[in-house]
């Protein structure tokens, strides 16, 4: 008999996902419970940055009767949404359109929106649609609700007394 090393030798293996560690995830449990921290720390960055970006503070002091927290989670589910689109005024429009938006309002827009709430007179079948679709689309029409209310300030009082 011929004696051979001591060594290990090298074992051709098939490399599939079960045997290739590379690519498999040794403990799920802590995997998810990471991926769920991460989204957790995100909310709360999201958070910090509207709250700063609306001046959350001075707006929920003037206006008490307002749920600004709750528009603030609206706007917060939108931009940590895992869906590839959301539902805007009954249109699809992609997650990250939407986020851009929501991330750019400041207290003049939540402002505009408030106002806008307070003169609506219309049933609102679901109001949390409503506030995003709102929230979303003060970023464009902002400007122009104020030129109209001034032009009619200016001008259109004059023609009806």
């Amino acid at each position: 008999m011929k004696s051979e090393s001591q060594d290990f030798r090298n074992s051709k293996c098939s490399n599939n996902k079960y045997n290739n560690t590379d690519y498999n995830n040794i403990n799920p449990i802590l995997s998810h419970q990471k991926k769920q921290e991460d989204a957790i720390e995100e909310r709360e960055e999201y958070e910090e940055l509207i709250k700063d970006n609306i001046d959350y503070d001075i707006l929920a002091e003037n206006n008490p009767n307002v749920d600004i927290g709750g528009m603030v989670e609206i706007m917060l589910d939108a931009v940590c949404s895992g869906r590839e689109y959301l539902d805007i005024n009954q249109d699809k429009v992609p997650k990250e359109i939407v986020k851009s938006r929501l991330l750019k309002l400041d207290s003049e827009h939540m402002n505009y929106v408030i106002e806008c709430l307070q003169k609506n007179t219309t049933k609102v079948k679901n109001i949390r649609s409503y506030l995003l679709t709102a929230l979303y689309n003060s970023y464009e029409t902002l400007d122009h609700y104020y030129r109209a209310e001034v032009n009619y300030d200016l001008y259109g009082r004059e023609q009806n007394p």
